[in-house]
C-alpha cells in the first residue's frame, strides 16, 4: 500500500496486486520493484523472529511485469470482479513461478526492466519460451534498488553476465568456467546454478515457463 498498489485478490497463498490502476501513478515500474524488495527485506526480518521461536522457515516468489492490460470490473450480473487480464499479467503470474526454476526470488519481464534501468538494480538471467507460445522473452532478476549492491554482488554480475554471453555463443566449458568462479563468490547462487546445469547438460533450449494454474500443486 505504502508504494501505492491496489490489491486485486488473493488465490490460495498468491497476492495479486497492480500498480498505476485504478490510479494512474508514476513510475509504477519503479514502485513495483521497490515494493518486491521491501516485501522480502520484511520476510527476512519475520524468518529470524520465527527461527528464534523454533517455527517453519517462510519465504515467497514476486512476479513482476509491464504490460497494456484490460482493467476495470468483469463478471456477469451475478457476480462482478476489478481485475486486470491479459497477456501480461499471465505472464507476472508465470515469473513468479520461474523463480523456482532460476533459485531466485524477485523476477521481471523486459518491459519492467527497461522502465527501471539506472533506478533499480537488475540481472539479465536468461530468454526463456511462454507455456502455449513461440516467442522467446529475456527474464531479469531483481537484485536491489540502484548504488545498492555489494562490491562482491557487482562482481557476481559480472561473471555471470560473461557466462551467459558464452552460453549464448554455444561455448559450455569457457561457460563453466566463468559460472564456477561465480559460485566461489556467492556458492548458492541460483541462477548460477542453474545455468552450470544447464551447461554441464548441454541443455540450448531456452527455459519454458509453464502456466502455473494448470501445474497448481506440482
Amino acid at each position: 500500500f505504502e508504494e501505492g498498489a491496489c490489491i486485486d485478490k488473493y488465490i490460495g497463498d498468491a497476492v495479486v496486486a497492480l500498480f498505476g490502476a485504478p490510479i494512474s501513478i508514476s513510475e509504477h515500474a519503479v514502485r513495483a520493484c521497490r515494493a518486491a524488495l521491501r516485501v522480502q527485506a520484511e520476510l527476512k526480518l519475520l524468518a529470524a523472529e520465527f527461527a528464534k521461536e523454533g517455527l517453519p522457515d517462510i519465504t515467497t516468489r514476486i512476479g513482476l511485469n509491464t504490460d497494456a492490460l484490460l482493467v476495470g470490473n468483469f463478471g456477469s450480473e451475478q457476480l462482478t470482479d476489478y481485475t486486470a487480464i491479459g497477456d501480461g499479467m499471465n505472464l507476472a503470474a508465470r515469473l513468479e513461478a520461474a523463480n523456482k526454476a532460476f533459485g531466485t526470488s524477485i523476477l521481471v519481464g523486459p518491459e519492467t526492466a527497461r522502465r527501471v534501468a539506472g533506478i533499480v538494480e537488475v540481472r539479465e538471467l536468461d530468454a526463456v519460451r511462454v507455456a502455449g507460445k513461440q516467442q522467446v522473452i529475456p527474464v531479469f532478476e531483481v537484485m536491489a534498488l540502484a548504488g545498492q549492491l555489494t562490491p562482491q554482488q557487482e562482481r557476481l554480475r559480472a561473471l555471470y553476465a560473461q557466462a551467459l554471453e558464452q552460453w549464448r555463443q554455444r561455448k559450455p566449458a569457457e561457460a563453466t568456467r566463468l559460472l564456477d568462479a561465480a559460485l566461489q563468490l556467492v556458492p548458492d547462487d541460483g541462477p548460477s546454478l542453474a545455468l552450470r546445469a544447464r551447461s554441464d547438460s548441454a541443455q540450448w533450449e531456452p527455459v519454458s515457463l509453464i502456466d502455473p494454474i494448470r501445474n497448481l500443486g506440482k
